[in-house]
């Protein structure tokens, strides 16, 4: 799995002092890179199988599996847009509204309407995870608290990134020192996993995507040389973590819980960046990019926000369906057999029907906040 030789990467400092990068590897469809479309659709598999009955430590692997992507694309776009601040926020909030505000409300409104929604409000303003730790109880809408951190991430990120924008990497190296401390300071007193429902907390595995984005640009030639090393690397140091928390994780010392999300944001994206660099002749990349893999990534936030309510029957008729045709089955089977393809109907559909069609609306933003380069807003995120 050597370099590939046509690959190029270059590096231009501008004006401002502000670095940003172009980076080319190998073929792009429509700007994507389809093998981060195929870690998606694992990262969301993860998850359902942890609320399949699965070990939380899948769960814990997908979303952070998630975040570390979506703050190495977002911050990413963010690097890669050297415009005045105020134009490249404006053109970022925009965006991210469109690809984000129309699937979230339309499913707490299906939701409400069927089985109603406790705390409704906490819900409606994107503070699904204080609810819950303030609560310390789960409901039928749980999962959207990684929904919330992430929300609350794009509202603070990028105005913090645009403020250190002359040194990004000291600024997301700051934020870093910050929720760790945090993490330390609650862990002595709180040693559950509550805490992670915090967006100082939680949403650490962000930063360290976005410093992998700002790394990537730095180093763009030696990331390129190198991709397989930062696959491989990132996804043993993954592995490793999970065999380790895998133990009772009330029986490991404080200091290890403290460290908890480090190792898998170290591991994630160092995953982001090899991916991203890899070749698409390379076996991981081809893997990944298997077209029902990708596809299914293409559409992970769908999934993601519909398979909890699937599953507990709030949203679909999974378990009227499974009732008629095998009453018999088990729970298990009947999650995997008849929720898991109501899932991937109700994204399919919710694609289809409201997400693409919406995403058109990105062209309506006012002409002097569009950019010029599309590419760097192709890989949603």
């Amino acid at each position: 799995m050597g370099s590939n030789p046509t690959r190029s990467a270059t590096c231009a400092v501008a004006p401002d002092s502000f670095v940003t990068a172009s980076v080319t590897v190998g073929p792009r469809s429509g700007g994507r890179r389809r093998q981060l479309d195929g870690l998606r659709a694992i990262a969301f598999f993860a998850v359902f199988y942890n609320h399949a009955g699965g070990h939380i430590i899948w769960g814990q692997l997908g979303v952070r599996c998630f975040f570390a992507l979506s703050g190495f694309l977002i911050c990413g776009l963010l690097l890669d847009d050297d415009r005045p601040a105020g134009a490249v926020l404006r053109t970022f909030y925009w965006r991210r509204s469109l690809r984000i505000f129309p699937l979230y409300y339309l499913a707490l409104g299906l939701i409400w309407s069927a089985h109603g929604l406790p705390s409704p409000w906490w819900h409606l303003a994107y503070g699904s995870n204080i609810a819950q730790y303030i609560s310390r109880e789960t409901n039928n809408v749980a999962h959207f608290w990684t929904l919330a951190i992430e929300e609350q991430f794009y509202a603070v990120f990028p105005l913090l990134l645009m403020a250190g924008r002359r040194r990004p990497g000291m600024t997301i190296a700051g934020a870093l020192v910050a929720s760790k401390a945090a993490r330390v300071v609650l862990a002595i007193g709180d040693q559950s996993n509550w805490m992670d429902l915090l967006p100082h907390i939680g949403g650490e595995t962000l930063l360290w995507g976005a410093l992998a984005a700002v790394v990537l640009r730095r180093f763009p030639d030696l990331a390129a040389k190198r991709w397989w090393w930062l696959v491989f690397g990132g996804a043993s140091l993954v592995t490793i973590w999970s065999l380790v928390r895998g133990i009772d994780f009330m029986e490991l010392p404080i200091w290890s819980r403290s460290l908890d999300a480090s190792p898998d944001g170290i591991g994630w994206a160092s995953l982001a960046i090899g991916l991203w660099c890899a070749p698409t002749s390379s076996s991981c990349a081809r893997l990944l990019s298997w077209k029902p893999l990708s596809a299914a990534g293409a559409i992970s936030y769908g999934l993601y926000v519909f398979h909890v309510p699937v599953i507990h029957g709030d949203l679909g008729n999974a378990w009227l369906l499974q009732a008629l045709i095998a009453p018999d089955l088990s729970w298990a089977a009947t999650v995997w057999l008849f929720a898991l393809p109501f899932t991937f109907a109700m994204a399919l559909l919710s694609w289809h029907l409201l997400e693409a069609p919406v995403l058109r609306w990105r062209e309506r933003e006012p002409r002097e906040v569009q950019h010029s380069s599309e590419v760097h807003w192709g890989q949603r995120a």
